[in-house]
């Protein structure tokens, strides 16, 4: 029995004695094939470079609700586990619609029972909701992953995809460009060179696109063999993936994991607004860092924001900010070394904007 890699869910179980009689009485009430409730995996028509995500939903009897806790593989079966809780005082005598996920895989190329089973305080489990899931294989041209950092990148993040793989010598596929078309990202490989060396060789495909918006993607890999001096050959797909963009739920971004930056701006009438972050865009992590921040739209950088450690010339933290606007802002950076702590830096709308260059921000050197 193979273990599934998952991501678990936070869960509460409260163990109970009963007789026999009361524990048969509450498994007769509990749904054995529950009508009400299915089961779903996305992507649709995945591979095997897909990580799924498995979505039971329904209406419960009460309020307390199943949570999935765990998977398993085992003979073509994918049983998800849940957890079901006793009716009794807590739960609400209540018909209740929930949803719960729980992240699985990748998963080998084949045909799959997924099946949903609840697991009471007592045995046995029961089988909530099950479907049938088809993983179908990625390509045959030597790729093995394709990853997306952040996992579950927000609409202000700049996303990282790497498709990596083995090809069959030293010629391996150089990333010849990306596109970006109708929530597809396709990245384009191409092999080319003679006299290879003839040994397995590792290879990576590495692009950084966004930030992107809010919704579901996919990810193409196409890789052009033309080793043998043939120019012309045409790009063949080695492999996809699925990934999902959320909305951001943080208009703060922080620099050297301690400065925080927070922005808004206005144009002096009707029109404001909070600047987003780009995050990704400029080096986030270290010391100090610097970010980027838009106001109408992420293609259209309005401010460039940097914290520097000066502390071995002034003994200070410093400040530099350039804008590439003339509406009004208002920037906040906060020392989170130091409860409370900012400095605010604002231009006036209709002003051309002057660069900041505050070296002697934040006295705050010997903070650890």
């Amino acid at each position: 029995m193979k273990r599934v890699r998952t991501r678990s869910v936070p869960f509460r179980v409260e163990l109970r004695s009963a007789v026999v009689f009361a524990v048969l009485l509450v498994l007769c009430a509990l749904p054995v094939s529950a009508a009400n409730e299915e089961v779903s995996v996305t992507p649709p028509n995945p591979t095997e470079l897909d990580d799924l995500t498995v979505t039971l939903s329904g209406e419960w009897p009460d309020s307390c609700t199943p949570q999935l806790v765990g998977a398993e593989l085992a003979n073509g079966i994918l049983d998800v586990e849940a957890i079901i809780q006793f009716p009794d005082a807590a739960c609400a005598d209540v018909i209740s619609p929930y949803q719960v996920s729980i992240e699985v895989g990748p998963l080998p190329p084949g045909d799959y029972l997924v099946r949903v089973s609840g697991i009471p305080n007592f045995p046995p489990a029961v089988v909530i909701a099950s479907t049938e899931l088809e993983i179908t294989e990625s390509g045959d041209l030597g790729l093995e992953r394709i990853d997306v950092a952040p996992r579950t990148p927000s609409t202000q993040d700049r996303v990282t995809i790497a498709a990596t793989g083995t090809w069959s010598d030293g010629c391996v596929p150089g990333l010849d460009g990306v596109e970006i078309e109708e929530r597809t990202i396709r990245l384009l490989g191409v092999a080319e060179g003679e006299g290879c060396v003839q040994v397995l060789t590792p290879f990576a495909l590495i692009a950084t696109v966004g930030p992107l918006e809010e919704g579901a993607w996919r990810v193409e890999v196409l890789v052009a063999d033309r080793r043998a001096g043939d120019v012309g050959r045409q790009f063949e797909l080695a492999g996809e993936r699925a990934f999902t963009v959320v909305p951001s739920s943080s208009n703060e971004l922080v620099v050297g994991g301690r400065f925080a930056i927070r922005v808004t701006w206005n144009d002096g009438g009707s029109q404001s607004g909070v600047g987003q972050p780009i995050r990704g865009a400029l080096p986030e992590r270290g010391e100090t860092g610097s970010g980027a921040f838009w106001f109408f739209g992420p293609e259209n950088t309005e401010l460039l924001i940097k914290v520097l450690d000066g502390c071995g010339t002034n003994d200070h933290f410093w400040v530099f900010i350039s804008a590439a606007t003339d509406l009004g802002y208002e920037v906040v950076v906060e020392d989170r070394a130091v409860d409370g702590l900012t400095r605010t830096y604002s231009n006036e709308p209709g002003s051309t904007a002057v660069a900041v260059t505050d070296v002697e921000a934040f006295a705050t050197c010997a903070v650890p």
